[in-house]
């Protein structure tokens, strides 16, 4: 189970999907998976695979960047000690209720 979830964010980092990046997370984190653990067997190895397929000419500039967009917001989404979610977007951190 743990792997198919870190798959299923890895796949939406190559697809250049940030709106299925964030919501993979989100389900990891609300299964209790480490955050750390999300980061470097979820985010980090669609990276990977994304750098080899631009290295292998498989991919182009923009690719890469979007995956990069995605591990960004992937990477941002946290759990506050009080359970609301908030999330990095746009360059700022957001809230649920907009409250700062």
């Amino acid at each position: 189970m743990k792997n198919e979830v870190f798959n299923q964010i890895a796949n939406t980092i190559v697809e250049g999907d940030p709106s299925a990046t964030v919501e993979g997370v989100r389900q990891a984190l609300e299964m209790g998976w480490e955050p750390l653990d999300i980061i470097n067997q979820g985010l980090v190895v669609g990276m990977n695979i994304i750098s080899e397929q631009y290295s292998n000419g498989e991919c182009f500039l923009p690719n890469l960047v979007i995956a990069a967009r995605c591990m960004s917001f992937g990477a941002g989404v946290k759990k506050t000690p009080a359970g609301g979610e908030i999330s990095w977007q746009g360059g700022n951190w957001h809230r649920p209720g907009g409250y700062p």
